[in-house]
């Protein structure tokens, strides 16, 4: 697989981080309930989790923001052989064109693609999800909270 993540990453910074998030995604998925009722955990952010419009900018994703957002089919898509978790989202808020690439929860295999409907559901849903929780002071990063969780 790290062949695979390798051609389709931009860079190797990049591809590493695929690979750890990839190689990672069963042990947050089964710790989903854990990170949505922990802050230390929800807050954690990634170098590859955002979403992004050129109108109003770019705004990080917290783990807890995406296990959210893929239990309620969010940022999730059906163009694999199982549900594609999406990490980050770019686009218009005003044509709704947009690209996007998130893991198989299946397979493991990163897809890339621009034909998913609704941008700018997708960008108020984080922008509103934001405004209901309180940032702890302290919070793990994502390698912390994998050794953590694992």
């Amino acid at each position: 697989m790290f062949k695979l993540l390798k051609k389709i990453s931009r860079n190797k910074q990049e591809s590493d981080a695929l690979v750890y998030l990839s190689n990672n995604l069963p042990t947050i998925l089964k710790n989903s309930d854990l990170i949505l009722k922990t802050p230390e955990y929800y807050f954690v952010t990634y170098k590859l989790f955002y979403i992004a419009s050129p109108y109003v900018g770019t705004r990080k994703l917290y783990l807890g923001d995406l296990v959210s957002a893929w239990r309620g089919n969010i940022m999730v898509s059906e163009n694999c052989c199982g549900r594609v978790l999406i990490y980050y989202n770019t686009g218009s808020i005003l044509s709704g064109k947009n690209n996007y690439a998130g893991i198989c929860e299946k397979c493991g295999k990163i897809i890339r693609r621009n034909d998913l409907a609704d941008f700018s559901k997708r960008f108020i849903y984080f922008d509103q999800l934001g405004k209901n929780h309180v940032k702890p002071e302290f919070t793990f990063t994502f390698e912390e909270l994998i050794e953590e969780v694992s």
